[in-house]
C-alpha cells in the first residue's frame, strides 16, 4: 500500500489508561454490528455500506490469517466515518471519537467510506496486516522496513510511482542488499516479500517473520535461519528476480 493510500486510512491504537481528552457529544447515534472478527461502529448515514465493508474485512482477515497461520488475540473494532475530512488529526481526537462511538478501549481501525470507495479491500488488508504484525513481531526493532513492506505485499497492488522508482534503480544497477534496507525503502521491501512469496510461498514468508522475531536474541542472521542461504546468495537471487519482474 502506498503512502497516499495509508494516509487515507487512520489506524488508531489507543489505550484506555493514561489518555486524556475532552469528549464532545456525538453528533448522531452510533450503532454496532458484529461480524466474526470485527465489531463495526457506524452512524445511520453509513448503515447501507456496513455489510459490504464487513465482507471485505472478513475476506482480508481470512486470507491474511491463513497465509500467516495466526489468529488475532481479540476482535478488532472498525469505526466508519463518511469522508477523509472526518478522520481524527491526533491522538486526543482519536480518543474522543472512540469514546463517542461507544467502542471498546482496544485496537481500532478508523475507515472513511470515501477511502473505502477508492481502494476497497486492499486498504483494509494493508491496515489489518499491521495488527497481525503487532502480535507476530512484538516490539521488534530488526528490519524496520518490514513494518510497511508486508502490509504493502498483502494489499496486493503496486503504485505506479513505486514501480517507476524500482525500474529506474534497476536500470542504473542500484539494487540494494536486503540487510541494508531501511524504513524508507518500503518499495524495495515490498519487492522482497513478493520475491519470498514467489520463491518460497507463504511458508517462506512465515519462516522469515519468525526468524526476524527470534534471531535478535541469538545474533544469528535471519536470512540464514529462514532460507538456509548466505545473505550474498539470497541477494543475488533477489537481484535476478527484480530484474526480470520489474525491469524493462
Amino acid at each position: 500500500m502506498t503512502i497516499a493510500l495509508e494516509i487515507s486510512l487512520a489506524t488508531c491504537l489507543l489505550a484506555a489508561s493514561g489518555a486524556t481528552a475532552h469528549v464532545q457529544p456525538a453528533p448522531a447515534r452510533w450503532t454496532m454490528r458484529a461480524s466474526a472478527h470485527f465489531d463495526i461502529y457506524f452512524q445511520p448515514s453509513q448503515s447501507g455500506r456496513v455489510d459490504a465493508i464487513a465482507r471485505e474485512a472478513e475476506r482480508a482477515y481470512a486470507r491474511i490469517s491463513t497465509l500467516l497461520r495466526h489468529e488475532l488475540a481479540d476482535k478488532m473494532d472498525i469505526l466508519l466515518l463518511a469522508t477523509d475530512r472526518d478522520r481524527p488529526d491526533d491522538a486526543a481526537q482519536a480518543y474522543a471519537l472512540v469514546r463517542a462511538s461507544g467502542a471498546s478501549p482496544r485496537d481500532h481501525l478508523v475507515l472513511s467510506i470515501e477511502s473505502f470507495d477508492r481502494h476497497g479491500g486492499a486498504l483494509i488488508a494493508h491496515e489489518l496486516t499491521h495488527q497481525f504484525m503487532f502480535e507476530l513481531l512484538p516490539g521488534s526493532q530488526q528490519a524496520a522496513w518490514v513494518a510497511e513492506a508486508l502490509p504493502d505485499h498483502h494489499a496486493g497492488s503496486w503504485q505506479q510511482s513505486e514501480l517507476s522508482a524500482l525500474r529506474m534503480a534497476i536500470d542504473s544497477g542500484r539494487i540494494p542488499e536486503v540487510e541494508q534496507l531501511t524504513a524508507a525503502d518500503r518499495h524495495w521491501g515490498h519487492a522482497v516479500f513478493e520475491f519470498v512469496a514467489t520463491e518460497y510461498g507463504a511458508r517462506g514468508v512465515r519462516a522469515y517473520l519468525t526468524a526476524l522475531r527470534d534471531t535478535p536474541s541469538t545474533m544469528r542472521d535471519p536470512i540464514r535461519v529462514a532460507f538456509d542461504l548466505t545473505p550474498a546468495d539470497f541477494n543475488a537471487a533477489f537481484r535476478t528476480f527484480v530484474s526480470v519482474r520489474f525491469g524493462r
